[in-house]
Order: C-alpha cells, then sequence, then structure tokens
C-alpha cells in the first residue's frame, strides 16, 4: 500500500525524491511509525504499473518525446560517447528532466562543446554508488535544450567503462547508447 500510495505521490505532487515520497506516503496512510518502507525498485514498479493504468498514453507520447529530445542530445554530444540514464530510459519520468553519462578526459571538453553550440550551462557535482559500499563524486553541466532540463554527468573514458550502480535497486543502472535509442524510438513509433 505504501509503494502505491508512494507511487501516486510521486506521479500527482511532482516529488522526485523517493525517500521524501514514502514518507508523505507513510504519513498519509497513518503508517509513519511502522518503521518498515518499500525498496525503491518496489517504488519504481508501481510507478510503472500507475503509468500504465492512470495516464497512458499520455505518459507513452511524454515518454516519446523526452526519448526524442535525449536522442538529439545525444547527437549533439556524438564526438563524446554517451548514454541515456535514469527516468526517461527507465520509462518513468515525470518531470521534463533527461539525464545523460558521457566519456572526456575533462568536463572542460564538454563546456568549449557547449560553448561553441551557444548552450549556456552550470556546473554541479552528483554523487553516484560505483560499489556496493563505496561513491564517488563525478562533475556534470546542467542546461536547457528544447525547454527541457538537461544533465550531463562526464565520466573520464576509464570510470565510463564502469556502470554506477542504482539508487533504486542497487544493481547496475540501467544505460541506452544512441544507436539502441534510435532503435528503441522505431520500435515505439508515434503511438508508442
Amino acid at each position: 500500500m505504501i509503494a502505491q500510495e508512494t507511487a501516486r505521490i510521486m506521479v500527482e505532487q511532482g516529488i522526485e525524491k523517493y525517500h521524501t515520497a514514502k514518507n508523505k506516503a507513510a504519513e498519509n496512510l497513518n503508517f509513519h511509525n511502522l518503521g518498515c518502507l518499500p525498496r525503491n525498485s518496489e517504488i519504481e514498479e508501481k510507478l510503472k504499473e500507475y503509468y500504465r493504468l492512470f495516464d497512458g498514453q499520455s505518459h507513452q507520447d511524454k515518454m516519446l518525446k523526452l526519448r526524442k529530445i535525449a536522442l538529439s542530445v545525444m547527437d549533439l554530444f556524438c564526438s563524446f560517447q554517451s548514454f541515456l540514464v535514469g527516468p526517461v530510459a527507465n520509462g518513468t519520468a515525470a518531470a521534463p528532466l533527461i539525464n545523460i553519462h558521457l566519456s572526456a578526459e575533462n568536463i572542460e571538453d564538454v563546456m568549449q562543446h557547449l560553448d561553441e553550440q551557444s548552450i549556456a550551462y552550470k556546473h554541479y557535482t552528483r554523487q553516484l554508488k560505483t560499489g556496493h559500499q563505496t561513491t564517488k563524486d563525478f562533475k556534470g553541466l546542467t542546461f536547457i535544450y528544447k525547454n527541457t532540463d538537461i544533465e550531463v554527468t562526464v565520466f573520464t573514458h576509464k570510470e565510463i567503462k564502469q556502470t554506477p550502480l542504482s539508487r533504486i535497486n542497487n544493481k547496475p543502472m540501467k544505460r541506452i547508447k544512441a544507436k539502441a535509442l534510435k532503435e528503441l524510438l522505431v520500435i515505439s513509433g508515434p503511438s508508442f
């Protein structure tokens, strides 16, 4: 019940943080004192179920649009090895935010590329799990592209070979290369 309520809250209230939504769901259901909250992987399954049941075609259309924009961003960074990750890759995106991992020996190369495209950006640092007990800070850039927030996390050529672990299920993140994304978009077609 808490997982289902968490998914509803995340979609309807636009809350992206699993922990925040879980606590709110537990409070709504008067289970906040039980201390037993669902795993993020259970919530992700309920998110997919919620979209399928209550937001079907609308969500599919939104995912198709976001994935097309993601492919366009990946084409923009064609000289860098890039992967689509996060909610758009998983099909659970509620907000217009696209996460990309890309490879460059230093972030300045990516900054120069964006400067050449006249795209304004801001810096951020993201902590990602690189092992079951280890995390590492990665630098990234955020910018607006086709009215969509884009986050590009930069890995060295060596680091990009090891897929970070998902905070949702503690397994390697789902990463989609541009070629696979193109194939997915062809299969999805206009009706997704």
